[in-house]
């Protein structure tokens, strides 16, 4: 599918030079809910537009059918139920209280953060609140520049870029806290922007609670600026084991009845603390289970079909006991 962000879009809505245009085909793996498993190069940006007419409701079932993240799912869909009565009352002469279109959105790595925020900036555009509801992703290294002086504009530039859409900033408490200038300059260009250009696009801010929390109190402007953050807790043995079955059905295998108890025994062994890659550490697995299931049926005989899409047990790696890690390891999940 070719991006709907041509040279010929205005310049608010063209990607900058060196910008990663990526389209929101809801088929693609791209945009299914491990995304974050893509982590964003070094100061760059990713433009994502989306599908035109897909609906509130083809939206709202969307989110609904991600697994888990019901929290976020409650908070999103009181969010949009008030965005749309304060759009109705207006349109009725009655005061509206409006809430803040900009998120704060917390949680571990790997909890559909990045793919919520897609759905939020369709479901945006569905009421009426945004025009394109594109997605415009980034961190501090697409934000911040080498010198000072030249991070407010690097920054005016990408935020021109979410004009429409859905600006979001990954890990941003990276921003403040660091006895730096440069973050601290990106900031206050963001909130300049915000303000010179209210209703014209949402800012999404994710990272860790604390961090963001931090984040939050490091600027007056940034408090009065986002009203509500959403949490994303870590998924369950359960969950997890759901995305990955959802993989083995995607990629054409078969999971056996002793592999399946071998995956349920190695994800209940995993520790959940800080750091913890949820979804991401779902699909390392998932290709490290694979590359073990072919080597098994390559020491094999004779190969056919069902052999092909058959997991054994033996390619499920066996859970090893781990101690926790120290703040911020990432080496941690007993298979790799």
């Amino acid at each position: 599918m070719e991006e709907l962000i041509t040279a010929g879009d205005p310049p608010s809505l063209r990607p900058p030079s060196g910008a990663v245009v990526t389209s929101a085909d809801p088929e693609s793996d791209e945009f299914d809910q491990l995304d974050e498993d893509e982590d964003i190069e070094s100061g760059s940006v990713a433009v994502r537009s989306v599908p035109a007419g897909r609906g509130l409701e083809a939206l709202m079932g969307e989110l609904d059918n991600l697994t888990g993240l019901s929290p976020a799912k409650d908070e999103i869909r009181g969010l949009i139920a008030a965005q749309e009565v304060a759009r109705m009352r207006g349109l009725k002469g009655l005061a509206a209280a409006v809430p803040s279109p900009h998120l704060v959105f917390v949680g571990n790595p790997g909890t559909g953060k990045t793919t919520v925020a897609r759905i939020v900036g369709e479901l945006y555009r569905e009421i009426g609140l945004l025009p394109t509801g594109h997605l415009v992703e980034t961190d501090r290294s697409g934000l911040v520049a080498a010198y000072l002086g030249q991070t407010a504009l690097k920054t005016k530039a990408v935020c021109e870029r979410a004009l429409g859409g859905v600006l979001f900033i990954d890990e941003a408490y990276s921003l403040a806290g660091r006895h730096d200038d440069y973050g601290s300059e990106a900031i206050d260009a963001l909130l300049t922007f915000m303000e010179n250009h209210r209703g014209e696009f949402a800012v999404v801010v994710a990272g860790y609670p604390e961090e963001m929390g931090d984040f939050l109190g490091s600027n007056p402007g940034l408090n009065s600026r986002f009203d509500l953050m959403i949490p994303f807790p870590d998924y369950s043995a359960g969950e997890l084991e759901s995305i990955f079955c959802d993989l083995v059905r995607e990629h054409d295998y078969d999971l056996d009845d002793d592999a399946l108890l071998q995956l349920r025994g190695l994800l209940d062994s995993w520790p959940r603390h800080r750091g913890f890659g949820n979804g991401r550490e779902v699909r390392r697995l998932f290709h490290t289970v694979v590359r073990n299931q072919a080597e098994l049926v390559t020491e094999g005989g004779a190969i056919n079909t069902q052999l092909l899409r058959t997991i054994p047990a033996a390619a499920i790696p066996t859970p090893i006991p781990v101690s926790v890690p120290p703040r911020g390891a990432r080496n941690y999940s007993g298979y790799l």
